[in-house]
């Protein structure tokens, strides 16, 4: 078996604030540098029990993960992503089941955006909905996730524009996410990395208030 040059130091952080609008912090974040994976996710505003499923997604997830991937050597970058799917597929009908169970979580959702690396110098990248992953590298902002909502199929579609998104709040409905009714189907990607590049992972608290200039 061939060997799997290890990754160069690595560093993570992770910051969160409940902001000025809600009586509570939906936001959930796991960071295990043993895996190498770091996972965001944000209750759905406005639904019951947002708190509840985002903290689910980031307990659950990473042992599903565990599971599907079981040793990741063995397995190429193609293989890795639909092992990703699965199990983000797993982990919305698990959620979308328990919040059948009970009246107080019914209609309840996360996002979630993740990064797990491999390698030398591999980023995988799996996410649902409007939380984002970006990339830094020689100070420019790249953003490598595209949002799930309704506005942003409808720019894709150059049927309305950024600034047209931004003045409906109604339009950012998020038409995917964890827990939802259905395929889930998360969007995967490989992202090759270099020394010195960072991955922001983050929630629509911070993209909604600031444009990707600051």
């Amino acid at each position: 078996m061939s060997h799997v040059p290890s990754w160069p130091e690595i560093r993570a952080a992770t910051a969160s604030d409940r902001g000025r609008q809600r009586h509570e912090n939906q936001d959930a974040c796991v960071l295990i540098p043993e895996q190498r994976l770091f996972i965001l996710s944000d209750g759905m505003g406005g639904q019951n029990a947002g708190a509840v499923a985002s903290r689910a997604v980031v307990s659950v997830l990473p042992r599903l993960v565990e599971q599907k991937l079981g040793n990741r050597q063995h397995l190429s970058d193609e293989e890795v992503l639909q092992k990703l799917k699965e199990a983000a597929t797993e982990l919305n009908i698990g959620l979308h089941e328990e919040a059948a169970t009970s009246p107080a979580l019914h209609g309840m959702g996360a996002t979630v955006v993740l990064a797990m690396l491999y390698g030398c110098c591999v980023a995988h990248i799996m996410h649902l909905g409007d939380s984002r992953g970006y990339l830094f590298r020689e100070r420019h902002l790249r953003q490598l996730t595209q949002d799930h909502t309704v506005a942003a199929v409808l720019v894709r579609l150059q049927e309305i524009t950024l600034e047209d998104a931004r003045a409906l709040p109604e339009l950012q409905r998020l038409s995917r996410y964890v827990g939802m009714e259905g395929a889930a189907r998360p969007d995967v990607q490989t992202v090759q990395m270099k020394a010195g590049d960072r991955i922001l992972l983050c929630s629509d608290g911070l993209t909604r208030m600031l444009s990707d200039d600051e």
